[in-house]
């Protein structure tokens, strides 16, 4: 059984919908993958509340190759 789906606009508050849409027009444009990974751990923190945010990505093998991270220092 699948799940049922729902509009965007009953998932995200009326607020945060723009935010989602132009994050959306993000992943689905040409723009540089680390900007838009960098943007999607940005909005997730913004959206959640989150003070952080870290978003591991893995090579072939599973193994963690790169870490785009938000909200903590260097």
């Amino acid at each position: 059984m699948s799940p049922r789906r729902r509009p965007i606009a009953e998932l995200v508050g009326g607020d945060e919908l723009p935010r989602v849409l132009a994050l959306l027009e993000l992943v689905t444009s040409e723009a540089d993958l680390d900007e838009t990974l960098n943007a999607i751990v940005e909005a997730a923190c913004d959206l959640t509340g989150a003070a952080f945010g870290v978003l591991a990505v893995l090579d072939a093998e599973g193994r963690m190759r790169d870490f785009h991270i938000h909200g903590l220092e260097d």
